[in-house]
């Protein structure tokens, strides 16, 4: 790659045999205005809360069950006290939702 970015002059391999895969990091230098520097994609407002919605699974409290908490709880790899935190945290929230 040879060039310049923001008045800088660049000069480097970028490693990389596919056009494509080299003009799309040269991109995305660009639109963060440094070399070496990716911007990240920020997803708008509604997007991340479509994205946090589909995550979550449940969207009213009646879909939960008690077979969807014991499924929730076998992913906790905590130790025993950490657990026990989580199960008190967890019965504060159905406590509050009644």
């Amino acid at each position: 790659m040879q060039g310049s970015l923001r008045r800088e002059y660049v000069g480097r391999s970028l490693d990389l045999r596919s056009w494509e895969t080299a003009s799309g990091l040269v991109r995305s230098w660009e639109a963060s205005g440094e070399v070496g520097v990716v911007k990240p994609d920020v997803p708008t407002v509604a997007e991340a809360v479509t994205k946090f919605i589909e995550d979550a699974g449940f969207r009213l409290l009646k879909q939960i069950d008690v077979g969807a908490i014991r499924e929730f709880r076998t992913t906790w790899d905590d130790g025993a006290v950490y657990a026990t935190k989580n199960l008190e945290r967890m019965r504060a929230f159905f406590r509050f939702c009644e």
